[in-house]
């Protein structure tokens, strides 16, 4: 499954830039996989990042504020706010990095 998953991420990167759909448009930065991921330093980004845990448990610190990440757990780090995850164990993680194009977005999903 790793192996089909990095393949993934590897062919996305290559090919996806740009997604929309329901009046929304979205610049992605990236996708990613990590397999093991432990902790990182406290950190934020411009734009949306939305990770996924296949597998592990851990904390994501989010503005200050701990929530507890497990298997199937989703989350959202918003642009302009420190966040960082800790784990003991490692966790195995899917994400992306986006942003809105609000030029190509409708203006009820610019102010969702």
């Amino acid at each position: 499954m790793t192996a089909n998953l990095i393949a993934g991420k590897i062919s996305l990167n290559e090919r996806v830039h740009r997604t929309q759909g329901n009046g929304a448009s979205f610049h992605v930065h990236y996708w990613g996989v990590m397999p093991k991921h432990y902790d990182n330093v406290s950190h934020k980004h411009s734009f949306f990042e939305m990770c996924y845990v296949l597998e592990g448990k851990g904390i994501y610190i989010d503005d200050g504020h701990p929530y507890p990440v497990k298997e199937n757990t989703l989350f959202l780090s918003k642009p302009g706010v420190l966040h960082h995850i800790k784990s003991d164990t490692g966790l195995f993680l899917l994400y992306v990095g986006f942003e809105l194009v609000e030029s190509e977005s409708t203006e009820k999903c610019i102010k969702i």
